[in-house]
């Protein structure tokens, strides 16, 4: 895996920057893989059923069942080389920094596909909507902790318009005092060759919500170095746990469309209103 030639220093990247330069600096894929189980173990990255996560060489995976077998085993088959290791990579990044968040996804999809399989005779073994809503999440989601209402309802409305143009300067404070966390691994990978109609699907967390899971902690907000947050990592990992963890049906939990580029900040072309002004990737609901 050679670096390449990005410096990382896009604001996307704030939340696992640190842990993916330290492992980008080791050359071979066993001294990786060697890394990311020393740091699992260091963060005490455990799975729903409270086993250690451990990442193995994807090839010692009998490569059928992969939630379930890390829900059984505590271990995350990763692709070490060639297809697949970017993203096998940032979703192993990803347990690192969010373990609780992660286990509960992996709960989540074993328990949806349990339920998958008991109707697959009248389902014809399709995939129900709380797998598919677990695996978006899981794939490409960015966390959103919802401090500026008038930013966070025109994200709801899609309008684009008032989102990234008539309130751009909400923008600051939400990305340098409260942030914007990319969560999904798969959105990781494709920040590696962005596009204009890169879209992420939008999580919001409310800061009542926030606040109750730290106060349950028995911790004080406080502002994490590497991402810029007012909740530490550790934080706002416990937040988005629980709010996974109070998930029971794929309607319960909404997930609003981003085109990423769009973010003041994140397009050097944005700052020009004619950016927004293509439609294929700025669409407003119907309805509206």
């Amino acid at each position: 895996m050679a670096l390449l030639p990005n410096s990382f220093e896009h604001p996307w990247w704030q939340a696992i920057r640190s842990d993916l330069l330290t492992v980008l600096a080791l050359d071979k894929p066993e001294a990786r893989l060697d890394w990311l189980n020393e740091q699992a173990r260091e963060r005490a990255c455990l799975n729903s059923r409270g086993l250690s996560i451990e990442f193995i060489d994807q090839a010692h995976w009998s490569g059928k069942a992969y939630e379930a077998w890390i829900d059984q085993h505590g271990q995350v088959p990763t692709r070490l080389s060639g297809k697949g290791q970017w993203h096998d990579l940032f979703n192993a990044l990803i347990w690192l920094r969010c373990p609780l968040s992660k286990a509960q996804l992996n709960r989540a999809h074993v328990k949806a596909s349990r339920i998958d399989a008991a109707g697959s005779a009248t389902q014809s073994g399709r995939r129900g909507p709380m797998r598919d809503k677990a695996t978006l999440i899981d794939e490409q989601a960015l966390i959103w902790l919802d401090h500026d209402p008038v930013l966070r309802e025109a994200l709801q409305r899609r309008d684009w318009s008032k989102l990234f143009l008539e309130e751009r300067d909400r923008w600051s404070a939400l990305q340098h005092t409260r942030g914007l966390f990319v969560f999904g691994h798969a959105l990781y990978e494709k920040f590696l060759a962005p596009y204009k109609a890169l879209t992420a699907h939008v999580l919001i967390l409310s800061p009542t919500t926030a606040s109750s899971a730290v106060k349950a902690q028995g911790k004080t907000a406080r502002l994490d170095a590497q991402t810029g947050c007012d909740l530490s990592m550790h934080e706002l990992d416990a937040v988005l746990a629980q709010r996974l963890s109070d998930w029971t049906d794929a309607q319960t939990l909404r997930l609003y469309p981003l085109p990423v580029l769009g973010v003041p900040g994140w397009h050097q072309d944005n700052a020009c209103p004619a950016f927004y002004d293509d439609r294929h990737v700025f669409r407003r609901p119907a309805n509206i």
